[in-house]
Order: structure tokens, then C-alpha cells, then sequence
């Protein structure tokens, strides 16, 4: 190999060399322009995340601030409550004073439920007379309607003897002035 050749074969090797460094050069150019596209992210989202945490510190500092309100009203209301106990023992007495009371009330109730009970039965015996009473009387006055009925029957039966008598009276009279006119000619 002469002097030449072997130039042109490290020329060619060189060549290759630079052609896969120019290739290795354009992948690299890629991957940076990804990597700064990466790092562009990355410093946009580390801003949000540090505007999120001065959110959620001014949001701490204000719910600090309602906790010590809030600590003071429960206070207050700790003391309204130990007020409401006492008010309430006195409820308390007051309840179990209307609970006696209402217990009297429920026995008073059952004492006149017995008695009603008992004046409920006289009444129905009472009724029960009554209704007996009653009954004979519609007999009473069904048989008073028929003697009623018969007595109508035996006037009308009267007043047509009686027009039948005067009828008969009346030609009595006529014939007895008949006679009295013959017997006195």
C-alpha cells in the first residue's frame, strides 16, 4: 500500500467518521431541543407549584387567624353552657315535679274511667228496661189502634142503626098521624 492509498483509506475512513459524527451531531441537536423543551416545562411547572404554595400560605395564615375567633367563640359558648346546666338542673326539678303531678292526673283518669265504666253498665241496664218499656207500649198502643178501629166500626155501626131508628121512628110518627087522621074522622 502506498503512501496514497493508505491517505485515501484514512481520507474515507475519516469521511465515515464525520458523517456518523454529523448524524450523531443531528440526533444530539434533537435530544437538546427536547431536553430544553424539558427544562422550559420543568421551570414553568416549579413556578406554579411555588404560586400554589404562597396560595396555600396566605390560606394557612387566614385560617389561623378564623381559629383564634373561633377559640374565642367556643369559649363564650363554654360558658353559656355551664349557665345552661345550671338552668337545666332547675328544669330538671321542674319535669320531675309535673311527673308527679301528671301521675296523679293518670290515676284521677283511671278512678273516673272505673266509675264510667260502671255508670256505662247501669245506663245500658237502664236502656235495655227502657227499650222493654217502649216495646210494650207499641204493643199497648197497636192494641189501643184496634180497639180504636173496632170502636170506629161499632159507631158507624151505631149511626146507621141510629139513621135506621130514626127512619123507623119517622114512619112510626107518619103512621100514627095516619091513624090519628083516620081515627079522628
Amino acid at each position: 500500500m502506498s503512501g496514497n492509498e493508505a491517505l485515501a483509506q484514512r481520507v474515507a475512513t475519516v469521511e465515515d467518521e464525520i458523517t456518523d459524527i454529523r448524524q450523531d451531531a443531528a440526533e444530539v441537536r434533537i435530544l437538546a431541543a427536547g431536553a430544553s423543551q424539558d427544562a422550559s416545562d420543568y421551570q414553568s411547572s416549579l413556578r406554579h407549584h411555588v404560586q400554589q404554595l404562597n396560595a396555600l400560605r396566605k390560606t394557612q395564615l387566614e385560617q389561623s387567624g378564623q381559629l383564634r375567633a373561633l377559640s374565642t367563640d367556643v369559649r363564650h359558648v363554654f360558658d353559656e353552657v355551664k349557665s345552661l346546666r345550671v338552668t337545666q338542673l332547675d328544669q330538671q326539678a321542674d319535669l320531675e315535679k309535673l311527673a308527679e303531678a301528671q301521675f296523679r292526673q293518670w290515676t284521677d283518669i283511671q278512678e273516673i274511667k272505673r266509675n264510667q265504666l260502671r255508670h256505662h253498665g247501669d245506663q245500658k241496664a237502664k236502656i235495655s228496661d227502657l227499650k222493654t218499656d217502649v216495646t210494650q207500649l207499641k204493643t199497648d198502643v197497636t192494641e189501643l189502634k184496634t180497639d180504636v178501629t173496632e170502636l170506629k166500626t161499632d159507631v158507624t155501626e151505631l149511626k146507621t142503626d141510629v139513621t135506621e131508628l130514626k127512619t123507623g121512628m119517622a114512619r112510626v110518627l107518619q103512621l100514627l098521624e095516619r091513624r090519628g087522621d083516620g081515627a079522628a074522622n
